[in-house]
């Protein structure tokens, strides 16, 4: 019997964001997002980063895009009110992720075996509301098959 091998591995991920009001007496504004991540060390598949999805790369599935040791992903979004109620809004948006040619590097290549593109964007409408449990987003989502996709988000993205 070999003696159990613990996983050594240090992880690192950034998050930015940036608003340019555009029109702010009508409250129309640009947000955009960034963020990446990189592991270094040993990597158990279960501990990748999952690219894709509503908080990532929308019009596809959770880590439907790719199953990274190493990723960025990007969003850039139109907010304006919508109907004259304070706190809601609709938003137009194109996201983008990659696993910058790191689905390769994680033991297993989950990612490859399971056929998934390693980069991919989306883009599609939303509507958010500010409510008592955080804000809430429903985004309608289409991705670079066409495919459509709904996600349903509480909470800010970061």
């Amino acid at each position: 019997d070999e003696p159990e091998k613990l996983l050594l591995y240090t992880r690192v991920k950034a998050n930015v964001r940036k608003t340019i009001p555009l029109v702010p007496s009508a409250g129309i504004r640009v947000d955009l997002y960034g963020k990446c991540g990189h592991t270094h060390g040993d990597l158990s598949p279960t501990e990748a980063y999952p690219v894709g999805g509503g908080l990532s790369v929308r019009g596809y599935d959770e880590g439907g895009v790719a199953t990274a040791r190493t990723f960025a992903s990007g969003t850039a979004e139109l907010s304006f009110p919508l109907l004259q109620s304070p706190g809601l809004e609709g938003v137009l948006f194109v996201d983008a992720g990659t696993d910058c040619g790191s689905s390769r590097l994680v033991p297993g290549t989950p990612g490859i075996v399971r056929g998934k593109p390693g980069h991919a964007m989306g883009k599609g409408v939303a509507a958010r509301i500010d409510s008592p449990l955080g804000q809430v987003t429903w985004s309608l989502a289409w991705n670079d098959s066409g495919k459509t996709r709904s996600h349903l988000n509480v909470g800010h993205r970061f």
